[in-house]
C-alpha cells in the first residue's frame, strides 16, 4: 500500500515545480530592476517585495502565475538588452501566450523596442518574433476548431448533434473568448454587479495604487517632453514601456474581467507594481516606520497582510484573488 496517493503526490510535484519557477522569476526580476535602474538596493528591496507579494499563495499552489511571471519577465529582460536574442525573445513570448491570455499584451514589448531602435533591421527581427510567436497559440485554435467544430464532432460538446455552437461560425473563432464571454460572463462592465461588491474591495488596493502611480509617472513623462522632446525622453526614460503595460492591463483588469483576479493578475504580469511600492519605502527594511503610510508602513502592511490572509483561506479552500 503506497505511503502517499497518487493525488497528493502530483499536488506536491506540483507545488516544487511553481516555486522553482518562483525562483527563477525572482531571479529575472532582480536582472530586469538592476538593468533598467542600475541600483543593487532598489534590486534588491524589489525581490523582497516580490517574494512577499500580494498574491504569493498562486505563486506556490498549482496555478500558472509562477510559470507565466518567469516567461514574462524573461521577456522583459531580454529586449532591454543590447543583443536582443531572436529565439530567447519568440520563445519566452510564444509560451507567454500560450501560459495565459493577457499574454497577448507582450506583443508589444519588441514592437516598442524595435522601433525604439529606428532600424529597419530590428522592427524587420521584431515582425518576426511577432509572428512565430503567434503560431502555438494559433495552432491550438484552429485544433479546438477542428475537434468541436468539424464535421462529426458536434457532439463532443452540444446535447444536440445536429446543432453547432456560435462560436464556430465566427471568421477568427476563439474558444477561449467565447468561454470566458459565454459560461463565465467576461466582458465590458458585465462584472459590474452590487453582489460583487466585496470582490472590487478586494481587488481595489492594487488597481488604485497602479493606477495613481501611473498617473503620477506620466505627468513625470509630459513635463520631461516638454523640456528635452519627445525622442530624448523615450531614450532616457527606460520604464516608459513599462508603465504603458501595467496601466493597460490595470484598467482592463477593472473593465472587463473578475476583478478579484486582478491581485494575482498584475502581481504575475508586471514588475510595476514592485518598483512603484519600493520607491514608497525607505533604503532599508531597517528604516521603515510601521505606523506611517510615507513610511513604508503602507506598503508592509498590504503585502503582508495579503500573504498572510490569502495563504490562510486560499489553503482552506475559501475564494481569494
Amino acid at each position: 500500500m503506497p505511503y502517499i496517493s497518487l493525488r497528493c503526490t502530483l499536488l506536491i510535484t506540483g507545488i516544487v515545480i511553481n516555486i522553482y519557477f518562483f525562483h527563477r522569476a525572482a531571479n529575472c526580476l532582480y536582472d530586469l530592476t538592476q538593468k533598467v535602474f542600475k541600483d543593487p538596493t532598489k534590486s534588491w528591496n524589489t525581490i523582497v517585495l516580490f517574494c512577499f507579494n500580494p498574491a504569493s499563495i498562486f505563486f506556490s499552489a498549482p496555478y500558472s502565475e509562477g510559470l507565466f511571471c518567469w516567461l514574462t519577465f524573461s521577456l522583459m529582460l531580454e529586449v532591454t538588452s543590447r543583443r536582443m536574442s531572436f529565439w530567447k525573445i519568440t520563445s519566452a513570448l510564444a509560451l507567454s501566450i500560450v501560459c495565459r491570455s493577457n499574454g497577448l499584451v507582450n506583443l508589444g514589448f519588441p514592437v516598442y523596442f524595435a522601433l525604439r531602435s529606428r532600424s529597419f533591421y530590428q522592427i524587420l527581427k521584431a515582425a518576426l518574433i511577432i509572428l512565430i510567436s503567434l503560431v502555438p497559440l494559433t495552432v491550438y485554435n484552429f485544433f479546438a476548431y477542428q475537434k468541436f467544430c468539424g464535421e462529426g464532432n458536434v457532439e463532443l460538446f452540444n446535447a444536440h448533434p445536429t446543432e453547432t455552437s456560435e462560436w464556430c461560425e465566427k471568421v477568427f473563432p476563439f474558444p477561449y473568448s467565447y468561454i470566458q464571454r459565454h459560461y463565465w460572463d467576461v466582458g465590458f462592465l458585465r462584472y459590474y454587479q452590487i453582489k460583487q461588491l466585496p470582490n472590487f474591495l478586494l481587488a481595489m488596493p492594487v488597481l488604485v495604487f497602479l493606477v495613481y502611480q501611473s498617473f503620477k509617472y506620466f505627468m513625470g513623462v509630459f513635463k520631461n517632453i516638454s523640456q528635452k522632446g519627445l525622442l530624448q525622453t523615450i531614450s532616457e526614460m527606460k520604464t516608459i514601456p513599462f508603465v504603458i503595460h501595467a496601466l493597460f492591463l490595470t484598467v482592463f483588469c477593472a473593465l472587463f474581467v473578475h476583478v478579484q483576479v486582478s491581485t494575482r493578475l498584475l502581481a504575475s504580469a508586471t514588475p510595476c507594481l514592485y518598483w512603484f511600492a519600493v520607491d514608497l519605502m525607505p533604503p532599508t527594511f531597517q528604516e521603515v516606520r510601521l505606523k506611517s503610510i510615507r513610511g513604508g508602513g503602507g506598503i508592509l502592511y498590504w503585502f503582508a497582510g495579503y500573504f498572510i490572509v490569502g495563504t490562510v483561506l486560499f489553503s482552506n479552500f475559501f475564494p481569494w484573488t
